[in-house]
C-alpha cells in the first residue's frame, strides 16, 4: 500500500490526519486496525497501531484541526474534536 493510501485509510478510518515522511513510492502494509478508542492517547496510538506497520523506518506526525501536532498525552478523542472546530 502507498503511503498517501495508508496516511486516507487512517483519516477515513480513525478521523485522524497523519503525515508520513517517505519516498513517493514507498510501500507498506495494509492497515488493518479498527477505530482507536476515544481515550487513548496519542503516544499510545502511534506505539501500537501505528508503528508496527511503518518498521520505524518513516518518520509519523500527528496534525490536529489547528495544524499542530498534539502532545503525547492528548486523548485520541481531543484530537478527532479538534477538526470539528
Amino acid at each position: 500500500m502507498k503511503i498517501r493510501a495508508f496516511e486516507k485509510k487512517i483519516r477515513d478510518r480513525d478521523g485522524i490526519t497523519v503525515v508520513i515522511r517517505a519516498r513517493k513510492t514507498a510501500d507498506i502494509r495494509n492497515y488493518r486496525e479498527s477505530r482507536a478508542n476515544p481515550t487513548m492517547v496519542v503516544s499510545d496510538y502511534i506505539n501500537n497501531h501505528l508503528n508496527s506497520y511503518l518498521d520505524n523506518a518513516y518518520e509519523l506526525i500527528i496534525i490536529d484541526g489547528f495544524g499542530n501536532e498534539p502532545a503525547g498525552d492528548t486523548s485520541v478523542g481531543a484530537v478527532r474534536e479538534s477538526y470539528r472546530q
